[in-house]
């Protein structure tokens, strides 16, 4: 098998941010922090912290850490020192994030609408099914470096 899928996957990949990327224009939020935002908004009668959103939506530690303040510095939520544990910061979320759910929950369900549309539920089944099996393969496949 040529690595010709790989390249449809980042063909996908970068068709999603760029849907994305203009859904959010209007609230000033990438796609990262919009996935975030709806992490958040989901889990919100939890006390969530960085490290649950690293371990929830697969993103790297730095990549949560640079979205996070870039949230905190647009209003979209606040971080506060934790009273149990000096090294855990608990993410509260502010009323303009509140004032956002609507938006972001329904641009979710639009792109994937648009995504999925003409595909059968078969179809969907087997996709969902693959993808997951692919994510759960390169989780458990050692990474090889390759030098010159």
């Amino acid at each position: 098998m040529e690595y010709h899928f790989i390249f449809l996957l980042k063909q996908l990949n970068l068709s999603l941010e760029k849907y994305k990327k203009k859904q959010m224009e209007s609230i000033d939020i990438s796609p990262s922090q919009c996935l975030m935002l709806d992490c958040l908004l989901l889990h919100e009668a939890e006390d969530i912290c960085a490290t649950k959103l690293h371990e929830i939506l697969g993103i790297s530690k730095p990549s949560i850490s640079s979205a996070l303040k870039k949230l905190r510095k647009k209003g979209y939520l606040i971080i506060t020192a934790d009273q149990t544990d000096d090294r855990k910061r608990n993410i509260i979320l502010t009323s303009k994030a509140y004032s956002v759910k609507h938006l972001i929950v329904s641009s979710l369900y639009e792109q994937e609408e648009s995504l999925c549309q003409n595909l059968s539920v078969k179809d969907l089944e087997i996709t969902e099914k693959s993808l997951c099996t692919m994510i759960r393969n390169m989780k458990q496949e050692p990474i090889r470096r390759y030098t010159l």
